[in-house]
């Protein structure tokens, strides 16, 4: 069921700018899933065809996210906002018991990706 690759939850940044300014997720640090250049190509998207959105499930729960690109690395990550901007990656990889700095595996099946 779908390729596995690895990955990593990264903070944008410690500074002030790079955490929530308001909302239930204020003070916190805004996090991303990062896949490394060499695991990209798994990733469901074509050339020139980006941002792509996703299906991101973390546990039992299924968010609308965004799988983001920057040609210039040739890298990825899963945005820190999710579903029309209303929910925080932070927020659901938490609720998943995952944490800023660890490495997890994605399971990528068409336009679904689970965090493992």
């Amino acid at each position: 069921m779908g390729l596995e690759i690895k990955a990593k939850i990264t903070s944008q940044g410690k500074a002030d700018k790079y955490r929530y300014k308001t909302g239930p997720a204020a003070g916190l640090e805004r996090a991303e899933i990062r896949v490394p250049k060499k695991e990209t190509k798994a990733l469901p998207y074509r050339e020139h065809q980006y941002p792509v959105s996703i299906v991101l499930v973390i546990g039992q729960h299924e968010y609308d996210a965004t799988l983001r690109f920057a040609k210039s690395q040739k890298s990825a990550w899963v945005s820190s906002v999710l579903e029309n901007r209303d929910f925080q990656l932070i927020r659901a990889l938490e609720r998943g018991g995952f944490k800023i700095c660890q490495y997890v595996r994605l399971r990528v099946a068409g336009n679904k990706i689970w965090v493992l």
